[in-house]
């Protein structure tokens, strides 16, 4: 397996990791990763369809990912407990 190879597995090793992701912070930060590898990837192997998209689609994940609120609910930065939540009133939590 070559160095080229391996850039192509892993970046879809990320890809995977993607999809399992539970928040949209990580999906864009694995999707990003994974840009960043498919991107060298195009690059090395003078596949330059994909290094475009990847480049594309990174570029729009980093903008997407400064849009991000830093109060959203599941984002790993922020501590959300305390924070109301309108659809949750039936929780005990949130009259505790």
């Amino acid at each position: 397996m070559s160095s080229v190879d391996l850039l192509y597995y892993l970046a879809g090793g990320f890809l995977i990791l993607m999809a399992y992701s539970r928040t949209v912070f990580r999906m864009r930060l694995f999707n990003i990763a994974s840009g960043g590898l498919f991107v060298t990837y195009g690059v090395v192997a003078e596949v330059w369809p994909v290094a475009i998209l990847n480049g594309a689609m990174m570029l729009i994940h980093i903008y997407q990912l400064t849009r991000i609120p830093p109060t959203i609910a599941g984002h790993p930065l922020v501590n959300t407990r305390g924070v109301a939540r309108p659809w949750a009133a039936d929780d005990p939590q949130e009259t505790a």
